[in-house]
């Protein structure tokens, strides 16, 4: 019975504050969760590593916390490259500089013009 206290006693005592700490701290990015795009899962990841990072930071559990938190840290700014999807731009840098942006130009489909 008296197992069964402590059981008890930890869970309302722990688990229940840190479930409800994290979904404080994860209700803002699964609100804006959608199924349809990698962006998300980005998003999702990315949050995930950042607050894993500040644990480790913050806790220093193990003998190489700090370097596991650089690490950590060096995936989270690679995610935020990926989020920001900004790597065309890198692409067609020597083209434009070369041969100017390019000029899309859209006509109107039209079916009796076929």
């Amino acid at each position: 019975m008296k197992r069964l206290y402590i059981k008890i006693r930890d869970y309302i005592q722990h688990d229940i504050p840190y479930g409800i700490n994290n979904l404080i701290k994860w209700f803002p990015v699964i609100w804006k969760n959608r199924d349809w795009d990698h962006y998300f899962i980005y998003v999702i990841l990315r949050h995930k590593l950042h607050l894993t990072e500040e644990h480790i930071r913050v806790c220093n559990n193990h003998t190489t916390a700090q370097q596991t938190a650089k690490k950590i840290k060096i995936c989270v700014n690679l995610l935020d490259r990926l989020i920001s999807d900004e790597y065309h731009e890198m692409v067609f840098k020597k083209h434009d500089e070369k041969w100017g942006e390019p000029e899309f130009n859209f006509k109107d489909y039209n079916e009796n013009s076929l």
